[in-house]
């Protein structure tokens, strides 16, 4: 099996993968680990959306990433 490629979300692609109930699209090719920002993940606001995302978060289908230092974020955009 190969490594899989972090796949590095924003809110936009989540609010509308959220919208039609189709987070299953981000591991469908099995090439990709979803990874949600934590500033990203705080942008979610409806509850609904919040509780979904927590669930795929809880059984491991998208990771959480901690950005402690924010120039990292600078290097990333």
């Amino acid at each position: 099996m190969s490594e899989l490629t972090d796949l590095l979300l924003d809110a936009s692609v989540l609010i509308n993968l959220l919208h039609v109930r189709r987070l299953d699209l981000l591991t469908v090719t099995g090439h990709f680990r979803p990874v949600v920002p934590e500033d990203v993940l705080e942008e979610i606001r409806l509850p609904d959306q919040r509780e979904a995302l927590a669930a795929e978060l809880e059984v491991g289908r998208l990771r959480l990433l901690r950005i402690e230092h924010p120039d990292v974020l600078e290097a990333a955009a």
